[in-house]
C-alpha cells in the first residue's frame, strides 16, 4: 500500500506544532539555560517549512514555495545547532552561521529563477543538512557536560543518523540517478519524511531528557552546596516550622550556642527546649514571616542549656520542604559585642561626667585668673599713674633746672609708663579673646574692614596709602573680636610700610575647599622668613622698639581669635618687599 506523500508531509506537520507547543513550555519554565529559544525557533522553522512543502501543488506559488521549503528546513537544522552549542554554554559565532545561511538562500534563489537546476538545488540542501547534522552531532560527542553523557551521546547518535540518511541523498543525486517527481511515492522519496518523523520525535524526547537531567545535576549540587554552608556556618542554623516550632534539622552552630546535643533536639520544638528567653519574641518573628516571608537582623535574647544568657541577631526566611512551610533562621552570637557597647556606653558616660566636671574646674580656673589678671592690672596701673602724673609735674615746674640729662631720663620714665600701661591693655584684650563667650552673627567683612581702616588711619595718613579692600565674602563669627583682628593686622600693615615711598594696602579674599581664605597685602619693610615662627608668639618682636612701638601682642591676639573660629593663621613675606597675613574662617 502506498502512502501519499502529502499525507506523510501534513503528519509532520502536526506532530512538529506539538514539537512547538512543548519547546514553548520547556523555553518559559527554564529562561535561564541558554538555548532553548533556538530549540523553539527550530521547530516553528520545521512547520514552515513543511507547509512550504504543501504548498508546492499551487502552481501559482510553487516557487516561493519551494524556497519556504527549503528555508524553513535549512534554517531549522542550523537552529537547531545553535541551541545545542548555547545549552553545552559555548560560544556561537552568529555573524558566520547566517552569513552562510544568506548564501544558501541567494544559491536557492539562483538554481530558481537564474539557471533552474533540481539537480544543484537538490544537492545543495541534502549537502547542507548533512553538513549541520554532523556538525551538531560533533558539538554533543566533544562538548558535552559530564551532567548529561548519556543523553549528549543519544543525541549524537541521532544526528549522526540523520546526517547519514543526508549524506547518501546526496551521493545518489551526484551518482546521476534520476531525480523523480517530490511527491511520487518511491523509497527513496519516503526516506527524508520517514527520517523527518522518526528523528524529530528521538529529538524530542532526547532534549527533555537532557535538559531534566542537567536541571536533576544541578538540583543536586544545590542541595550539596545548601546542606555545605548549612552545617559548615559558624553561626546558628535552624529548620523549624512556623506553627509549632518543631526543630527539623540543625547545625553544629546550633548546638554550640545552645549548649544541647543532636540526641537531646532530636524530635522537639524550639519551645520545648526553652531556647527563647522571652516567647513572646518567637511569636513577633513567626508574624513578620508571615507578613513579608522573611526577617532580618530581628535581635533576642536566648537561653544556654545551662541557663546562661546569649545575645543574638537572628535573619529568617521562609521556605517551602515537601509543600509544608518552614522557617530557615541564621542567628549570630552577639553577646561579647553587646558587653562592649554596654561597657563603652559606661565608659562614655563616664567621660562624659568627668569633662563636664573638669570643664567646670577649667571655667572656675579661668575665671579666677581674669579676676586676678584684673586686680594685677588695677594694682600695676595705680603706682604707673603716680609715676606719670609726678613725671608731668617735675616737667612741668623742673624742667627748666633740670639739664640735658635730667630732662632724658624725665622722658624715658615717662615713655616707659606709658609702654607698660599699654602692655597691659594689650594683656587684658589677649585675656579678653582667649576666655570671653564668642557671640556669633553674620558679619559684613567688606564694611566692616572699610570701617577699621578709617579708625586706624588718620586723614593724613590715608593721604599716603593706596588702599583696596573686596569686595569680600561675608563671614560667621563673632563681631567685635573679628574687628580687633582687623585692627591689629591693618594697623600692623599701616605701620610697617609709612617708611616706605610706596605704600599700598591690599584686601581680598580666595575661597579654598570649603574655606574663605581672607588676606591682607603691604608694601612695608617685610620680615625674614625664617624668623615667621616668632610672628604670632607673645612677646615676640622681629624689630626693635626704637625701629616700631608695639608689645609683641598684636599678632598674638590675631592668632587667638582665628583659633576661636576655627581657622589659622600665617604669613608670608621677605625683607623690605612686603608682607603678606592669611587667616581662614568656614565658607
Amino acid at each position: 500500500m502506498n502512502i501519499d506523500i502529502r499525507t506523510l508531509v501534513f503528519v509532520l506537520g502536526i506532530t512538529h506544532l506539538m514539537q512547538v507547543a512543548v519547546f514553548y513550555q520547556q523555553y518559559k519554565v527554564n529562561k535561564n539555560y541558554q538555548g532553548l529559544g533556538w530549540w523553539l525557533m527550530w521547530s516553528i522553522a520545521e512547520v514552515v517549512g513543511f507547509a512550504g512543502i504543501l504548498l508546492r501543488s499551487i502552481p501559482s506559488i510553487h516557487l516561493i514555495a519551494i524556497i519556504i521549503q527549503n528555508s524553513g528546513i535549512f534554517l531549522g537544522t542550523i537552529f537547531i545547532y545553535i541551541g545545542i552549542m548555547r545549552f553545552l554554554d559555548k560560544n556561537v559565532n552568529l555573524k558566520i552561521i547566517f552569513s552562510v545561511a544568506l548564501l544558501y538562500i541567494i544559491s536557492m534563489v539562483y538554481f530558481i529563477y537564474v539557471n533552474d537546476s533540481i539537480f544543484m538545488r537538490s544537492v545543495i540542501i541534502n549537502a547542507a543538512l548533512a553538513g549541520i547534522s554532523l556538525l551538531t552531532a560533533y558539538a554533543l560527542f566533544v562538548h558535552k557536560i559530564p551532567s548529561i553523557i548519556y543523553t549528549a551521546n543519544f543525541n549524537a547518535a541521532v544526528f549522526l543518523m540523520h546526517g547519514g540518511v543526508f549524506i547518501y541523498r546526496t551521493v545518489i543525486f551526484l551518482s546521476g540517478a534520476p531525480i523523480d517527481d517530490f511527491f511520487r511515492p518511491t523509497f527513496f522519496n519516503y526516506i527524508p519524511f520517514l527520517d523527518a518523523l522518526i528523528v524529530s520525535l528521538l529529538w524530542t524526547y532526547g532534549f527533555i531528557i537532557m535538559l531534566n537531567q542537567r536541571l536533576n545535576a544541578e538540583m543536586r549540587e544545590a542541595k550539596e552546596h545548601f546542606e555545605m554552608i548549612f552545617s559548615t556556618s559558624p553561626d546558628a542554623a535552624l529548620i523549624s516550622r512556623p506553627h509549632d516550632g518543631l526543630i527539623v534539622n540543625i547545625n553544629d552552630g546550633f548546638l554550640a550556642l545552645s549548649g544541647y546535643t543532636r540526641g537531646e533536639i532530636a524530635g522537639k520544638s524550639t519551645l520545648d527546649i526553652d531556647i527563647w528567653e522571652d516567647p513572646a519574641e518567637r511569636d513577633k518573628v513567626v508574624a513578620e514571616l508571615r507578613d513579608k516571608g522573611f526577617c532580618d537582623n530581628f535581635e533576642a535574647v536566648f537561653q544556654h542549656k545551662d541557663g546562661s544568657r546569649i545575645t543574638g541577631i537572628m535573619s529568617a526566611k521562609i521556605i517551602t520542604l515537601q509543600g509544608i512551610p518552614h522557617i530557615i533562621s541564621v542567628t549570630r552570637d552577639i553577646t561579647e559585642r553587646k558587653q562592649m557597647e554596654n561597657e563603652i556606653r559606661r565608659l562614655n558616660t563616664e567621660l562624659e561626667q568627668r569633662v563636664a566636671e573638669r570643664t567646670a574646674k577649667l571655667e572656675a580656673a579661668n575665671r579666677e585668673l581674669e579676676a586676678f589678671v584684673y586686680s594685677v592690672a588695677h594694682t600695676m596701673r595705680a603706682p604707673l599713674r603716680t609715676l606719670d602724673g609726678f613725671a608731668h609735674i617735675l616737667r612741668k615746674k623742673f624742667a627748666d633746672k633740670l639739664d640735658s640729662d635730667g630732662n632724658r631720663f624725665l622722658n624715658v620714665i615717662v615713655a616707659g609708663a606709658r609702654d607698660i600701661n599699654q602692655l597691659i591693655s594689650d594683656m587684658l584684650e589677649l585675656l579678653h579673646v582667649s576666655l570671653d563667650k564668642m557671640n556669633l552673627v553674620s558679619i559684613d567683612m567688606t564694611g566692616m574692614v572699610n570701617s577699621v581702616y578709617l579708625e586706624a588711619a588718620s586723614s593724613e595718613v590715608r593721604n599716603k596709602f593706596i588702599f583696596s579692600a573686596g569686595p569680600l565674602p561675608d563671614a560667621f563669627g563673632d563681631s567685635a573680636m573679628m574687628r580687633q583682628l582687623w585692627m591689629n593686622l591693618i594697623s600692623n600693615a599701616i605701620k610697617y610700610a609709612l617708611p616706605k615711598e610706596d605704600r599700598r594696602i591690599v584686601i581680598g579674599c580666595n575661597i579654598k575647599e570649603g574655606e574663605n581664605v581672607y588676606y591682607i597685602k603691604d608694601t612695608g619693610v617685610g620680615f625674614d622668613p625664617k624668623y615667621m615662627h616668632k610672628l604670632f608668639g607673645i612677646f615676640e618682636r622681629l624689630h626693635s622698639t626704637e625701629e616700631f612701638e608695639g608689645t609683641g601682642i598684636g599678632l598674638a591676639i590675631v592668632k587667638r581669635i582665628t583659633n576661636r573660629h576655627g581657622g589659622k593663621v600665617w604669613a608670608e613675606g621677605k625683607v623690605g618687599e612686603g608682607a603678606t597675613f592669611f587667616f581662614t574662617l568656614k565658607a
